[in-house]
């Protein structure tokens, strides 16, 4: 069970090695009878709790939900069933951009107080030992 009180899924993405897209869209095709789903990033340890909540709690119908912290777009960023088709669709490496630059008009930006959606870990050196 995580944060949110919801028990999580492994998704086998065979197809992995040709990109981030062939990875999301294994893991969308999986999401059936879902409403939404985030897509959080493995490297982004420090979201904090409330901020999913605040997330979810902002996903309507046909939308895709993004944190904004100081300007700047984070993760996860949370997309409605209406865009499973076209993210199980995905391929290479571009991600889900291609989704939310085809639907701006449905693109919901979330002000939010939590750098940890900005903050990724790419070294050792970008843990913080005293952060929870």
């Amino acid at each position: 069970t995580n944060a949110l009180g919801s028990s999580a899924t492994t998704v086998y993405a065979a197809e992995a090695h040709l990109g981030m897209g062939h990875s999301l869209a294994a893991g969308i095709q999986d999401a059936n009878g879902w409403d939404a789903a985030f897509v959080a990033l493995a490297d982004m340890p420090y979201v904090r709790a409330t901020t999913l909540r605040t997330l979810r709690q902002a996903m309507a119908s046909n939308t895709i939900v993004i944190p904004i912290c100081h300007g700047k777009p984070g993760h996860p960023v949370g997309f409605a069933r209406e865009f499973f088709d076209e993210l199980g669709t995905l391929r290479g490496d571009a991600g889900a951009r291609r989704v939310i630059d085809a639907n701006p008009s449905r693109v919901k930006r979330i002000a939010i107080d939590d750098p940890g959606v900005l903050r990724d870990i790419d070294r050792p050196e970008d843990v913080d030992a005293d952060v929870p």
